[in-house]
Parts: structure tokens; sequence; C-alpha cells
């Protein structure tokens, strides 16, 4: 519902999310902060589930059973308002950009223009969409052909050719005014012989694409629809927020058909496998609708005096009800007994689905993913967004090995990344779960949420390890080849080093008498210099980052990047600039480096070097005469978030994806498979004792 919160404050308000819980915590372990938050789950026929978020292309799939997310392949970026299944099992979203259907690996448009919904009935004869600011349409499912929007391409085309042509026949008549004598008249004739032709034509294509198109205003367009769903008689029930329900058969008209109903305020609306229509209500509850009676009834024992947020159906008869304040409702006999989750009494849940194994799955406006587990009520978090995008990686020179998951957490290897195990950490998994090893062999873990860390026993223990830095986060972590320890607090406000005596000390610009600046990371080049960036601020360091200087350029940043050549490219708002080594004054430049760029460097051995290509793909390259060549490309369709050589030499890269090692010099690249299931006593361990699981979990290459 949070999806119309925009149109009304008083609905902004309606629909905030309260806090998780009395505690603050959502039972079964703390949830990641940057987790995208869920608008709608929804299961398929296979047995796997679909969790749809609001940023571009917020489109998640899992595997058959609920387990293996990965970002919903070719999914076009754009803002997804609604996503529905039609009786066949066929994935529609409703987008900021039409229309969309799945067809395999691709997405096909179905219809132009912004819509905020779509809805089905049971048999697969209409189709209700939304469109915004034009009201709820009635379609045969016929109507929504990948021809028809190729058609409706073609006579557009079509039309505006002749449009054009007719202008240019208007231009020619009135250049033959000034000509006298029957040859003046005659071309006049024939230019207006030609021009009443077009017109004909003309309204000829625009009656055909009349009948392609969603022409006029829909119904109900001075209503907020919010839901719809079928009844057993053909009727169309469309819920509004304010207005109650309307009620139709296709190509009739629409009548109100809310009598009996508590609320005239409705959210959600779902027709059951079994026919009967429920509607969720703003503060009012659940209701059954009676098509014989055509009048409501509230459902007793299901959620009275509650904002119900979704409804969801199982193949078993279950009946899963989502609220905001009251957790979630289930029924295993069609809705005549209900049962209430009582482990989240005050978590906003989203929506609800039942997924294969007829487990109920609950998706939460802030908190992820949850998971009822077999005792009926208690809940488990489960990852469903960047679960394998590895946001750091490194490695000691004693061999220990670390990976940051952004969906999972923390792993550690001891054999040069064969086995990978799971590591409690005081830190919550997330995009910006960052970890690096000192020189001692000391593992420090961070993020902009719970601070730093450090364990000197390979992540049995933890302190924390921010004296001298402020309150609050990290933003980044580092080790320079001279092994300084950097780091860059959550509100950039510089950049640290760790010093001997274990405080962490800003570092001063050369040059300027303890101003005040501001960096996000830092990246080295393999030159021993070094840069590090923020929004405005851009520092450079030629010694290793033990001294930075200032650099100015009174223009927003936009990006970072190097050639093979030591070439430091930064574009900012405005214009793009370049400092080439041994320069002291930058250049102004037309562009980037393009393909030939690298976001970051990692040493892989004497003279040696991983790049990350900033266009996707990793290399490893070689010094010579103070040029970068390369010796091997890989990953090419990949985007490179994080690289590390583990002691044996072995290259590893971090991907949004998914862990890849090469053990030949990058001749070729094989997955790390990290299993995301976990053994049956494996417990989140929770706040107290730190993000992870108290039994290990071995994954292998």
């Amino acid at each position: 519902m949070k999806r119309f919160a925009v149109l009304l404050v008083v609905m902004a308000l309606a629909f905030s999310s309260p806090a998780q819980g009395q505690d603050g915590r959502i039972p079964g372990g703390k949830v990641p902060v940057d987790v995208p938050r869920i608008m709608q789950i929804k299961a398929l026929p296979d047995g796997s589930l679909l969790a749809l978020s609001p940023e571009k292309g917020g489109l998640y799939q899992s595997l058959p059973g609920g387990r293996g997310w990965h970002k919903a392949p070719n999914v076009p970026e754009v803002f997804i308002h609604h996503l529905n299944l039609d009786p066949a099992g066929r994935i529609y979203l409703a987008t900021s950009e039409g229309l969309l259907r799945s067809v395999e690996d691709r997405w096909e448009s179905l219809l132009e223009g912004t819509f905020a919904a779509v809805y089905f009935d049971a048999a697969g004869r209409q189709v209700l969409v939304k469109a915004w600011g034009k009201g709820v349409y009635c379609l045969r499912p016929e109507a929504l052909t990948a021809e028809r929007v190729r058609r409706l391409g073609e006579l557009d085309a079509r039309k505006q050719a002749l449009e054009g042509e007719a202008g240019a026949l208007m231009a020619q008549m009135r250049d033959q005014r000034g000509v006298t004598g029957e040859d003046g008249t005659r071309g006049v004739g024939r230019l207006y012989r030609r021009w009443q032709e077009i017109q004909g034509a003309v309204q000829g294509l625009e009656k055909e694409l009349k009948g392609l198109s969603l022409a006029g205003k829909g119904a109900l367009a001075d209503r907020l629809v919010t839901c719809a769903a079928m009844d057993r008689q053909g009727r169309w029930l469309a819920g509004t927020f304010g207005f109650g329900v309307y009620g139709a058969k296709p190509g009739e008209e629409w009548r109100s058909s809310s009598a009996g109903l508590g609320s005239s305020w409705i959210v959600t609306m779902a027709a059951a496998p079994w026919g009967t229509v429920y509607a969720g209500t703003y503060g009012a509850g659940l209701w059954a609708w009676d098509e014989v009676l055509s009048a409501w009834s509230a459902v007793d024992g299901g959620p009275a005096d509650a904002v119900v947020e979704e409804i969801a159906f199982g193949r078993g008869g279950e009946c899963v009800v989502a609220t905001q304040a009251q957790g979630v409702f289930a029924s295993t006999d069609r809705g005549k007994t209900w049962n209430r989750s009582v482990v989240m009494p005050k978590t906003a849940v989203q929506s609800v689905a039942v997924d294969g194994n007829g487990k109920i799955c609950a998706g939460l406006w802030e908190g992820g993913l949850h998971v009822l587990q077999e005792d009926g009520v208690t809940w488990r978090h489960r990852p469903f967004a960047d679960v394998t995008r590895v946001t750091d990686l490194a490695f000691g020179a004693g061999g220990a090995g670390y990976a940051a998951l952004a969906g999972l957490g923390l792993l550690r290897s001891d054999d040069n990344g064969r086995r990978w195990n799971f590591v409690a950490t005081p830190v919550r998994p997330g995009k910006d779960l960052r970890v690096i090893v000192d020189s001692k062999g000391n593992v420090l873990v961070g993020s902009r949420a719970d601070g730093l860390w450090r364990s000197e026993d390979r992540g049995r223990t933890w302190v924390q390890d921010m004296r001298g830095l402020p309150e609050g986060g990290i933003n980044h972590l580092s080790v320079t080849p001279e092994g300084i320890l950097l780091a860059v607090p959550a509100d950039a406000s510089g950049l640290f080093a760790r010093s001997e005596s274990g405080d962490w000390r800003l570092l001063p610009i050369v040059g300027e008498d303890n101003w005040a600046y501001s960096v996000w990371e830092v990246r080295f080049l393999p030159d021993g210099r070094c840069v590090a960036f923020g929004y405005q601020d851009l520092l450079v360091s030629t010694d290793w980052g033990q001294t930075w200087r200032r650099e100015r350029f009174g223009q927003g940043f936009r990006s970072l990047a190097f050639d093979s050549r030591g070439a430091i490219f930064t574009q900012r708002m405005l214009s793009t600039f370049v400092l080439r080594p041994h320069e002291e004054e930058w250049a102004s430049v037309q562009d980037m480096p393009g393909t030939a760029a690298f976001s970051h460097f990692v040493a892989a051995g004497e003279r040696r070097w991983l790049g990350a290509k900033s266009v996707g793909g990793i290399a490893l390259l070689s010094m010579k005469d103070g040029i970068l060549v390369p010796l091997r490309h890989g990953l090419e369709e990949d985007k490179v978030v994080s690289m590390a050589v583990s002691v044996d030499g072995s290259l590893f890269a971090g991907l949004e994806e998914g862990l890849r090692v090469s053990r030949d010099e990058g001749r070729t690249w094989q997955t790390v498979t990290i299993t995301e299931e976990l053994p049956r006593n494996a417990v989140p361990t929770g706040w107290k004792d730190g993000w992870g699981f108290r039994q290990e979990m071995v994954t292998e290459d």
C-alpha cells in the first residue's frame, strides 16, 4: 500500500510503518539496515517466490522452496508499481513505462503508459488495469499482445509520416497562390486533392489506433482505486480509499457495492481459489463478500479493527492476512478458523505469500523477508536482496581469508578460499559491510550503522575499535601496501589512520592548518599513489597514503577512474579532468577513458595487479616501463565489486551476485558455491552475541 502514499497526505500518515517490535528488533536476529523495502511478495506455481521493492528494477526471485535469491533477469530499470500473475502463472508488471509480461528470460511490452496495477479473473477471461490518472479499464486478455504493441508503433509511425506530408502540401499550396492562370489552378487543385486523401487516411489510422489503445478516461477516474478482484458471478469489485467498493460486470456501469461494509477505506482485496472475495480495510479488519446478497460481512476470528495490508492464499486452503500492527493471521481451513502469529505483534507486515512447501512468508516494509517456522509462532529472517553480493574481500599473511556478503554476513576461509565458514560478528550484513586484515592477522569489520570491531582470534571474539573515530559507524576500510590501516567514518568527516597505540587519528592535509575535509573512499594505484574522494574534496597521495594534498575543482563529484598508464580521471558535474603521472596540474579532457577505465586495483604478486574494469570484468595486469599491460581478461559480463589475492596466489573476485576464483592466473574462473540454507540447529545469535550462527556452515568451490 506504500505505492499509493504519495497521492494523499492522509495516506502517507496512514501507511507509515511503526517500530519493529517493543525492543526494536525482529525475533530471529538483526536485519540489515539497507535491505530494500518490500512492497509485495508473490508465490509462483513452481514454488519459487518473487519480492518487489520500490527501487528501479527492484524485482527479486528465489529458486523453488524460497532460497537462492537473485535479481530477476533482464528486468528493465523502471519503477514497478504492482506485480501480479495471470491464471497461467505468467508474471505481469505495472510500471512507470507500461505494462510488461514475462516471456522466458525477457519482458515484452503490452501497453504503453504509466500503470498502477493489473488484476485477473480466475478463469483468465478478463483483465482489469489501472492507469495513473485515468482510472480503470476492463480488457480482454487477447488485447494484451506484443503484436498489438508492434501494430500500434507501425500505425503511429504511418500517421506521423502522413501528417508530415500534409504539412508540406499546405506549404506548397500557399506558395501556389501567386501563380496565375490555368497552370496555377490545376497545381493547387492537385495538391488539395492529395491533401484530402491524406486527411481521410489519417482519420482511418486514428480510428484503428483508438481501437488498440486505452482511449479516453477509464472508469472510477475520480476515485482512488487501491485494489480489485472478480467474484464468482463475473462481477469486478474495485476497492477505493475513502469511497468504499464499486462493482460492475464487463461493459456495465460501475455502482456502489459497499452494503454491510464497516469502512469505506479499502486497502487490499483478493479472490480466494474457493471463490470468496475478501477485502482488507484501514482500521476495520477483514471482510468477506456474499455475491448472492451483494453485501459484505466481517470475518469471524480474523483481524478486527486492524489495518489489513494484504491477503494471500495457499494450495491447501490456506488464507494468510498481513496487518500493519497486529502481525499475521492465518487460516488453514478456507477462513473458518484463524490463528495469529504472536511473535511480531508490533511489526508492520506489508505483504504475505504461501510458498510451494506451504510455508508462510511475510515481507516487511522495513525489516526484510521472514518465514514462519514449523512451530507456527516464530519467524526467521531470510535474505532476499543482494544475498551473494560480495561487498569486500581480504586475505592476511597468515592464510586466513574473509568475504563480506551483503545478504549473509561474514565468511572465513583457512585454506585459501576452498572452504568457507560463517563467522558471527556484531555487525549486520548489508551492502555497507566492510572487512580488512592487518599485518598481524587481526580482522576488522564495520558498517555505517554498527561501527567498527576488531578480532584477534579469527572472529571468535570481538572488541569495538572506535577510539578516536567520530560516533556512529564507518563508510570505508582499507590497508595501504605499506600496512597502514585507513578508515572513513560514516559521516565522511575525513580520513583516519590507526596508530600503533590503537587510536585512530585524522590525517592532515599538507599545507592546510587543520582545515576540514570530507571523503567517502580510498583507491590505490600500482605506482604508490592513492586517491581519497568525496563529493567536493579529492585528495592525492604520492607516498602510499602517508601524506595527502587536496585538489580543488569547484564542481561536485560524479565518477572516478584510472587508465593503464596511471592517469587519474575525475568526472565532475560540468567538466572532466585528468592528472597524468609525474604531473602536478590537472588537464581538462572531453571524456572518461571508457572501456579502458579501471575502478580500482589490488596487488597480485611481484609487479602484478588485479584491475576491476569500470564497464565490467577483471584483468590481470603486469607493470612494464610504468605501464600496466593486460596479461588476461575475464568475467567480462560481470560487475566486479571487490577483489583479493590469497597466500597461494589464487585470485578472487567478488561480484554483485556471487564469488569467483581463479587458480590458474586468470585463465579460467570458477564459481564459489555459497549455500544459504542453514542447518536446522543453527540459530541466529541476535544482538548480544553478534550477527551470525552458532553452527558453522561450509561452502566449497
